[in-house]
């Protein structure tokens, strides 16, 4: 499974079920697209609730401090190639 955000202002670090998933480095704000776009498989538990947790740093400039996850996410399953 795959945990994907189209828009994730400007650096993020993602959790699921308290396991460390993965860090997408430091993107400006304006750049699009700046995804998330992490494989979550090995930290999902079938059948179960699950928590995912996104910490985004917006960086300490004022014109990005409103900033953030700026899209929905989306679970899902990569298709087979």
């Amino acid at each position: 499974m795959s945990l994907y955000a189209p828009a994730a202002e400007t650096e993020a670090w993602v959790w699921v079920n308290g396991k460390f998933v993965g860090h997408r480095p430091y993107i400006e704000a304006y750049i699009r697209p700046n995804i998330i776009d992490l494989d979550v498989t090995d930290a999902l538990v079938p059948g179960k609730k699950n928590v995912i947790a996104i910490r985004l740093h917006t960086n300490y400039q004022p014109a990005q401090m409103s900033a953030g996850l700026v899209s929905r996410l989306f679970l899902y399953e990569p298709k087979a190639k």
